[in-house]
């Protein structure tokens, strides 16, 4: 066992401080993302018009970066305008924007 024991890197130790995390105080285990990299982006063209749609909130930076990249990517099929929207199953956390939301 001792053989598969790996020295932490010390980034690693100045992130858990205090509360050490056995597999990867001792090296056993990699630290993992804790969100994918790389996410979903369906692209809809209607006319000149292209819709990107996610099912995860970005930033403004990011929803920026998304709309140039489709924009860029789009071009040659004459799309001049490229909107964000976001679709979420379930999710409690936006408003209801109903106008009558009852009693």
């Amino acid at each position: 066992m001792g053989a598969m024991l790996q020295e932490t890197p010390q980034w690693v130790k100045d992130c858990q401080n205090a509360n050490k995390i056995p597999l990867l105080a001792v090296g056993l285990m990699e630290p993992t993302p804790w969100v994918p990299s790389i996410l979903p982006v369906q692209i809809v063209k209607i006319g000149q018009f292209g819709i990107a749609v996610t099912n995860f909130e970005v930033t403004t930076m990011a929803g920026r970066r998304i709309r140039n990249t489709v924009k860029t990517v789009l071009a040659d099929v004459v799309v001049t305008e490229v909107e964000l929207g976001r679709l979420f199953f379930g999710s409690s956390a936006d408003r209801c924007l109903d106008p009558d939301p009852g009693p």
